[in-house]
């Protein structure tokens, strides 16, 4: 019996310690969830972390780093947590601990911006679901006007490693940069799911849709344009040491006024520059820093290829398309050393391809009439700087060994033969 009692008393005496010891590392997955806020452009500038026995309070200033933070102003936040310790939420829930969060900006202590509810496991995984209440900031001298609809959004991470995934809605957007000139999105949704990072870099794909896109018109622009079915997906892998980057762009219709484009799309690629030196870039560039021709060097070092390719617009004269692609082979030291060798070694291809209406078309946009246009297009022809197939014009520009081709013809290059090794 007493030994039954002993072991009642340790169990109770455990059971009434637990929550203090969760509670410290419930802290430390909240100093975790703080660091991975700087992928989403979040910088902890100060925070107050009060640790009770069954909860703790935290409070921090947040100060935005992304390039839009310049155009918004100068953005800072608070963010206020009530810190559940487990091992049993007060909702039942087994877990290590659960967080409800406001975020609002650090100016205005009464509108709330954000608010997440975070549940920590005890094996590392998070999961926060985001509410966000309608939210306007009035356009200024120095910072644009924005307008945000309810947001809704959950993000799952391992706080152990890199992984990540999320999804988040927001129905409407307006922006205003200056008086009249207004941007309104609606309908969006993002979705990303990042495998790792590297060097700074996070690998994986982030999806971006939105059902408009509308510039309505104003005196400094007098025709509206509007942007339907709009997609973007980003993706980075990572092959033997060197980045792998693609961003493909699509719209279902282009609406100028009354006309009718659409659809387009396009397509980035950028392969070969070691993930390593581009991350040191993008650290040097956030603190302002610029690096010097070694570093341009480093970066094309093991070859590196640009491409835009799948570039497409349907016109109701028919369809236009466009490709272009400039890489760069290995480099060895002397190459890397002098600027004016590598630019020998560059190679380029671009290529375009419209209909012949559609040239009379962009010609009379540019306020061309008469028989100016024709005549111009017959000298191209005459020139072989435009071949004529069918009803459609082509020109295909090529770059290789410092040698201009235009439509396989050679032409003259700007900056002399002297700076191109192996031109004539």
């Amino acid at each position: 019996m007493k030994k039954l009692l002993v072991f009642v008393v340790l169990i109770a005496a455990g059971l009434a310690a637990a929550p203090a010891i969760i509670g410290m590392q419930a802290e430390t997955r909240y100093q975790q969830l703080l660091l991975r806020l700087q992928a989403f452009g979040l910088s902890p500038e100060a925070q107050d972390y009060r640790r009770g026995w069954f909860s703790s309070q935290a409070d921090a200033v947040l100060t935005a780093q992304s390039s839009a933070a310049g155009a918004l102003g100068a953005l800072r936040f608070r963010l206020q947590s009530e810190i559940q310790h487990g091992p049993v939420s007060a909702a039942g829930e087994l877990l290590l601990a659960k967080m409800i969060s406001e975020l609002r900006s650090a100016a205005d202590a009464g509108g709330e911006f954000l608010r997440l509810e975070t549940r920590f496991g005890f094996d590392g995984q998070g999961v926060t679901e985001v509410s966000a209440s309608a939210w306007e900031q009035p356009r200024g001298d120095q910072r644009i006007g924005l307008r945000l609809a309810e947001t809704a959004g959950r993000v799952e991470y391992d706080l152990n490693g890199e992984r990540a995934s999320g999804r988040f809605s927001l129905p409407q957007v307006e922006i205003e940069s200056i008086p009249g000139e207004r941007m309104a999105l609606t309908h969006l949704r993002w979705r990303f799911e990042r495998a790792a990072v590297s060097h700074g870099i996070p690998l994986g794909e982030a999806r971006f849709e939105a059902a408009s896109l509308a510039l309505p018109a104003h005196d400094m622009r007098p025709v509206a344009v509007e942007l339907k079915g709009l997609e973007a997906v980003f993706s980075n892998q990572e092959q033997d040491g060197a980045l792998h980057s693609r961003i493909a762009y699509a719209v279902t219709e282009i609406a100028v006024d009354a006309q009718r484009w659409g659809p387009a799309g396009l397509v980035f690629e950028l392969a070969g520059p070691p993930t390593e030196v581009v991350g040191r870039m993008q650290r040097q560039a956030r603190a302002g820093a610029v690096g010097g021709f070694d570093q341009l060097g480093a970066l094309l070092a093991n070859g590196v290829r640009l491409a835009l390719r799948d570039v497409s617009l349907m016109t109701p004269e028919g369809e236009l398309q466009a490709e272009l692609s400039i890489s760069v082979p290995p480099l060895n030291d002397q190459l890397r050393a002098n600027p004016f060798l590598i630019l020998g070694q560059i190679r380029g291809e671009a290529f375009l391809q419209l209909p012949e209406a559609l040239y009379f078309t962009l010609a009379a946009h540019g306020g061309a009439t008469g028989a100016g246009p024709a005549q111009r297009l017959e000298g191209l022809i005459a020139e072989g700087r435009v071949e004529r197939h069918g009803d459609l014009l082509r020109s295909r520009l090529r770059l290789e060994s410092g040698l201009l081709t235009l439509n396989e013809r050679p032409i003259s290059l700007p900056v002399g033969s002297g700076l191109m090794p192996g031109s004539p």
